[in-house]
């Protein structure tokens, strides 16, 4: 079952016919990945067979120590002008790369200048390899954690101005904004992953390599009866945080996960409780937290809760509890947050998913217009355009279009003289609106429809365009919903209004349905508490909240979820001035 493979030091690269192992390993199943952790001054020798490969499913993690002088200190002299070459030869022939930086007391108070360095490098991303006090890894190049916050900061600063990614970062955004209740207990070490060693020997990680208590089996067994039967691997699957005496009053350990236990090995000879790095870890959860909220307007009750952004990355199934990955070899989750969610709809484009098909469609007269094929591609839990009420001439954006459903019975309402903007991030699902707008021009006797690749979370419409918003079924998607609104908020009119058919529930989601790519995409594992909603929108600067219907919609794993259409409107400045306030005393839910 294995589908990610990956090749560390040595140096892969000088065995000649290593390419072919690359290809040999693509070719066992459609989903094979292969990663090679690589020292990169071979990539120009073997590109021409690597090019054979499938670009997607091949990773380069390259060695970078330093800037010139520090990595030719350690690397030789010239190696970093070789480095540069190799790096930039395989970037023309479009193989995307990561630079990994050893941290250690030559380099540390480099970091921002080397992830500026990888990024002119043509670098896709950059990973920080904490230092290991063991091997060549000597205790003199130990940096105390407490002194690489600030370069790690400033590097993420560089990381935004050049639309780089710190995988270090990328792993702690995807622990720390996730579903509330949700706990990170340990890696993913003889859980999901081993490392197999030169001297034919199974290791829990490549870390580990070497170490001769925690030798799990050797090779000539087969994996799966060391993967089964190894005393070691059961000893780390039997470990937990909570083991840690006091653990409960550490307030991050559920979030970091109790730290990494390769440290806590090679630091204190056990899987937990000893990695020197944490510390490191809560500090920079506290500087992404305060990050995030900066990113909002100092308005309303709340700028930031857990739950409000999801940078996790949702798996076939799932679980309350989850694990991390080991901080020696990057991470491939893609936690974007869209991901999963384009990969689900992009399916349902191209084959109807009968299980989110949309059970308030309009029918009859009302959309005999538009393809059958459209129709039946059309997901949903309402119909925000009869609620909408659109009026000639009027400008109407619908986020998450999809086929274009709600688009084209927008476009019959504002007529030949108003617009509809119909926003997508799934090419499917654009292509196939594109295909029916022809159909449907025709019909109608005028175009009035546009479709715009975006997100929701940055629409790509101008500021107050738009008298009307509607969406059916899709904020839920998005993982950073205060941004959507206030998004929203920007692209309408003075006095514009949106209404939204959504997922709602009453009580939190459960964590194994928020964690599975399956309720995720069938708009559950993001639907949000009524209340909450209610909350954000005011936070955001609507006003005017009205629900229009609410019915039960599916019930999950002792969820019940309901369809809630609803609509807020954008203050005019000049009526609300005009306005007169009244407080209502009582409970507000009672008031809506």
């Amino acid at each position: 079952g294995c589908r990610l493979f990956y090749f560390t030091g040595g140096e892969p690269f000088v065995y000649q016919d290593f390419p072919e192992i690359l290809s040999h390993v693509q070719k066992q199943d459609p989903e094979a990945h292969a990663v090679v952790l690589t020292n990169g001054l071979l990539l120009k020798k073997h590109l021409a067979e690597l090019q054979h490969l499938d670009r997607k499913r091949l990773h380069l993690q390259v060695s970078l120590d330093g800037l010139r002088e520090t990595h030719d200190k350690l690397r030789g002299s010239g190696s970093f002008d070789i480095l540069r070459e190799n790096i930039a030869a395989a970037v023309r022939e479009r193989f995307a790369l990561t630079v990994s930086v050893a941290v250690n007391q030559a380099n540390a108070d480099q970091l921002p200048d080397i992830t500026r360095e990888a990024a002119m490098m043509g670098a896709s991303g950059i990973h920080f390899m904490f230092h290991f006090i063991r091997g060549k890894g000597s205790k003199s190049q130990f940096v105390d954690p407490g002194k690489l916050l600030p370069p790690i900061l400033e590097a993420a600063v560089v990381c935004r101005e050049f639309d780089l990614r710190i995988d270090n970062i990328e792993g702690l955004k995807s622990q720390l904004f996730t579903l509330p209740g949700t706990r990170h207990d340990l890696s993913n070490m003889g859980w999901e992953s081993m490392a197999v060693g030169p001297d034919s020997k199974i290791y829990p990680s490549p870390a580990l390599i070497g170490i001769d208590e925690l030798v799990c089996g050797d090779l000539k067994n087969g994996l799966k009866q060391v993967f089964t039967q190894s005393s070691v691997l059961e000893q780390i699957r039997n470990s937990s945080l909570t083991d840690e005496e006091n653990w409960d009053q550490h307030s991050f350990h559920l979030l970091t996960g109790g730290g990494d236990p390769d440290h806590s090995w090679v630091s204190g000879r056990n899987f937990v409780g000893h990695d020197p790095y944490l510390p490191l870890y809560e500090q920079l959860m506290l500087a992404l937290i305060v990050n995030q909220a900066k990113s909002y307007p100092d308005q309303g009750l709340f700028r930031l809760r857990m739950g409000d952004v999801r940078h996790d990355c949702p798996g076939d199934e799932g679980n309350e509890v989850l694990l991390t990955h080991c901080n020696c070899v990057i991470s491939l989750s893609g936690a974007d947050g869209h991901s999963s969610v384009r990969e689900f709809y992009g399916a349902a484009a191209r084959t109807a998913n009968k299980d989110i098909q949309n059970p308030q469609a309009p029918a009859g007269a009302l959309d005999n217009f538009i393809p059958e094929s459209t129709k039946q591609r059309s997901y949903g839990c309402g119909s925000p355009v009869k609620d909408a009420g659109p009026t000639t001439g009027e400008t109407v954006i619908d986020l998450g279009s999809g086929s274009g459903v709600e688009c084209f019975l927008a476009a019959k309402e504002v007529g030949p003289t108003g617009k509809v903007i119909g926003v997508d991030m799934t090419d499917d699902m654009l292509a196939l609106a594109e295909t029916s707008k022809r159909e449907v021009a025709n019909e109608l006797g005028f175009d009035a429809v546009e479709f715009r690749k975006g997100f929701l979370e940055d629409i790509p419409v101008d500021d107050e365009s738009a008298d009307v918003v509607i969406s059916n079924c899709v904020i839920n998607l998005s993982p950073d919903k205060r941004t959507t609104y206030l998004e929203i908020l920007r692209v309408l009119k003075p006095g514009g209004r949106m209404i939204v058919a959504d997922i709602v529930t009453d009580v939190p989601v459960n964590a194994a349905i928020g964690h599975s790519s399956r309720w995720r995409g069938e708009c559950l594992g993001g639907a949000m508490q009524q209340n909450d909603l209610v909350q954000m929108l005011e936070d955001c600067g609507f006003i005017g909240l009205r629900l229009h219907k609410r019915y039960p919609y599916r019930e999950v794993l002792g969820n019940k979820f309901f369809s809630l259409t609803y609509e807020a409107v954008k203050p005019d400045t000049f009526k609300e001035e005009k306005r007169t306030r009244a407080a209502y005393r009582g409970p507000h839910p009672a008031l809506l």
